[in-house]
Parts: C-alpha cells; sequence; structure tokens
C-alpha cells in the first residue's frame, strides 16, 4: 500500500512538473530613456540613474509576472510598485547623454542588464552597485579574543580585508593614521560606540565603517594516541555590523558561529587563529552581499537626507516644504523639528547629497530666496545638506 502511495506521489509530481514548469528569466535586457534636470555632468549622471531605475521597475515587472504562473506572488507584485529590488548587471549607453536647453532635460538612451537583487551576488554585480556608488571607501575593524582575551594579532579582520578587496571593494588602510587618529579609532573600536566609530569614518573619508568582535574560545582537548600530544578544539563566533558614517546608522548586523568546532592541532594559539578564520570566512560573503543589497536598494529607491537649515522663519520653512515636493527626483518629504529658527527636513530623493544641495541654490519664491551669494552651504555629507540663511 506504501509503495503503491509512493508511486502515485511522484507521477503526481512529474505530471506538475511538465504542465507548468519553474522556468522563467533570471535576467532581462531593456531599452529605456532617462531623464535628468539640468546639464553637465550632474545632468548627466542624474539621467542615467534614472534610466537604471526605470529598466530595474520594468525588468523586475517581467520577472515577478513570470513567477506568477507557477505560484501565487500576488502580494509581491504589489510591493514592487513601491520597492524596486532588481540589481543591475550590465549597461550600455545608445545614444547620448544630449541636454536640451529649452526644457532643462538631459535624456539619455541605455540598454541596460537587470537580475533580481537577493543574498548571493556575484562579482560583475558587486562591481557594478559598486560603481553606480562611486566607489565608496571602507574601514574594517576587528578585535580578536581568544579564550577570552584581547589578541595582538588580527586574524579576523586580515581574512574579511582580503574577501572585500577580492570583490572590489576600496579599503582605507588604518597603518597611514597619525598616533592620534589611531588611539582615536582603537578607542571607538573597542567600545564599540556606533557614533564615535561613524565620525572616524567621517575623518578619514570613509563612506562604511565594519566594526566586529571575534571569540575563539576552547572546547575541548585530547591526547593523540599515537603522538603523545594534546590537541585542542576552538569555536569562532563573530559578531558584526556595517555602520554608515553619515548617519551613523547600521545597514547590516549579523552574529555568526562557526558550523562546528575547528581541530586546530597541537598549539592553542593556531587552533584559535584556524577557527577565527574559519567563521570569518563564513561571514565575508554574506557581509558583502548584505551591503551590496542594501546600497542596491537606495540606488533603486532613493536614499534620505537630512536638509538643515538656519535663519528661517516657520512661515518660510512651511513654503519650503512645499517647494521641496517639487524638485525633481525628490520621492518624499518629511519635516521634523523646529527650534531657535534651525528646521530640519527628511528627504528621500533619488539625488546625491551634493546634487540636491545645488538644486536648493536654484530655489527662490517671494522673500524666501537660496539664490544670493550671502546664502551659505555650511556642509554637504553623503547623508547630510546644512545650509545657513543670511540674517
Amino acid at each position: 500500500m506504501y509503495r503503491k502511495l509512493a508511486i502515485f506521489i511522484v507521477l503526481t509530481l512529474f505530471a506538475t512538473w511538465s504542465i507548468a514548469p519553474p522556468v522563467f528569466a533570471k535576467d532581462h535586457t531593456v531599452t529605456v530613456i532617462g531623464e535628468g534636470a539640468g546639464e553637465g555632468e550632474s545632468g548627466k549622471e542624474d539621467a542615467k540613474n534614472n534610466a537604471r531605475r526605470k529598466a530595474c521597475e520594468q525588468a523586475i515587472g517581467v520577472l515577478i509576472a513570470s513567477k506568477t504562473k507557477v505560484k501565487n506572488f500576488a502580494v509581491a507584485l504589489d510591493m514592487i510598485v513601491t520597492k524596486v529590488k532588481g540589481i543591475v548587471k550590465s549597461e550600455k549607453v545608445l545614444e547620448g547623454p544630449t541636454y536640451d536647453e529649452s526644457t532643462g532635460i538631459t535624456t539619455v538612451k541605455m540598454e541596460i542588464t537587470v537580475g533580481e537583487a537577493d543574498l548571493n551576488t556575484k562579482w560583475e554585480e558587486v562591481e557594478m552597485t559598486l560603481k553606480r556608488m562611486g566607489r565608496p571607501k571602507i574601514i574594517i575593524m576587528i578585535t580578536d579574543r581568544k579564550d577570552g582575551k584581547v589578541c595582538d594579532q588580527q586574524w579576523t579582520e586580515a581574512t574579511i580585508s582580503n574577501h572585500f578587496i577580492k570583490s572590489g571593494f576600496t579599503l582605507i588602510d588604518k597603518d597611514t593614521f597619525d598616533e592620534k587618529m589611531k588611539r582615536e579609532a582603537n578607542a571607538a573600536s573597542l567600545q564599540g560606540d556606533i557614533n564615535m566609530l561613524a565620525d572616524i569614518g567621517k575623518k578619514v573619508g570613509a563612506r562604511l565603517v565594519i566594526r566586529g568582535t571575534c571569540t575563539a574560545s576552547q572546547q575541548g582537548k585530547m591526547k593523540h594516541p599515537q603522538l603523545g600530544q594534546w590537541l585542542y578544539t576552538y569555536k569562532g563566533e563573530l559578531t558584526i555590523k556595517a555602520i554608515e558614517t553619515s548617519s551613523a546608522t547600521v545597514i547590516f548586523n549579523k552574529p555568526f558561529v562557526s558550523k562546528r568546532p575547528h581541530p586546530g592541532g597541537t598549539n592553542p594559539d593556531s587552533a584559535g587563529k584556524k577557527a577565527a578564520e574559519k567563521v570569518a570566512k563564513e561571514s565575508a560573503k554574506a557581509l558583502v552581499d548584505g551591503i551590496v543589497n542594501a546600497w542596491t536598494d537606495e540606488l533603486n529607491n532613493g536614499r534620505e537626507i537630512t536638509l538643515i537649515i538656519s535663519n528661517i522663519g516657520f512661515r518660510s520653512k512651511k513654503k519650503l516644504e512645499k517647494l521641496l515636493k517639487k524638485i525633481p527626483r525628490v520621492r518624499e518629504v518629511h519635516p521634523g523639528t523646529y527650534t531657535s529658527k534651525v528646521a530640519t527636513f527628511t528627504i528621500r530623493t533619488y539625488r546625491s547629497a551634493d546634487s540636491l544641495a545645488e538644486r536648493l541654490l536654484e530655489l527662490k519664491a517671494g522673500k524666501l530666496d537660496f539664490t544670493g551669494e550671502d546664502v551659505e552651504v555650511v556642509s554637504v555629507e553623503t547623508s547630510q545638506v546644512t545650509i545657513k540663511l543670511p540674517g
């Protein structure tokens, strides 16, 4: 009876597979026209980014639709309207970029190949994302501990750094820091203070700080029956996070534990090193994938930029909020605090902070005027723009 039931199930599954095979394109190539505000390099890059987003929207729509033939992905299809999850794999400019003086718009025609963003990014996908992000710099700061004590060696950091370099990331060498910066970096790393780490990163021009602690702990030992020596077994545990320096926000945070204790050999130090390196290798790819997916999400759905305006009246602040919503490539504007004539806004935009600052300096509506020479751009960071109005 059980044998007949098993044969029936297998035949049923085979028949279902034959009727509706779950086959759909992993990649999709589309031709799109992107538009960017203004001329020059800013307008060109804005147009290309607009084309990339359009390609992701079109391509992922096709990919999700093809999946609905196999499974009910109606909810995923609804979500894709507001959150694009595609990743650009390759691109080619077909025409342009061309600037139209009458409209103030730069257009570009591109052929773009898009795949689904997932947790298994390939080298070419990492490379394309890094290119689109402007090849941001990264600092890696990982503390190794063995049996509860801090190690002078940097087993884990070296292993993860090598993986990042091979993946195409640009790392900042801490050996280039002056003595004061080294002391500050070591203190921030040991304390694990996110704000301190972000501040160190900003000072040296890093977009991201990777901070972690790896612990190699002895699990046991046994005497080799033939050699007569002790064999030590160690387990590696790693907690690691990636911190955006401009906003001191964590975009990746995950613990890793070796799948099984590592039989390191007759020396406790070498056994601890092997355990640390093992868990570092297991975590490095997941870390790269997590960062690339976070940055892909930012590229596809816009980044959050904090805008701080000083010397602005409350009425002008309300007027500015309306003007901000009309800026091309701005998706959302959320007013924040208003204290002592200082207003803050959180803006989700496809523009870079530099591009947003340039556009702000063109705003003028009645008494609210950002075009004057006495308007001071105090700072432009990755996720923050600070402007001081006269008065």
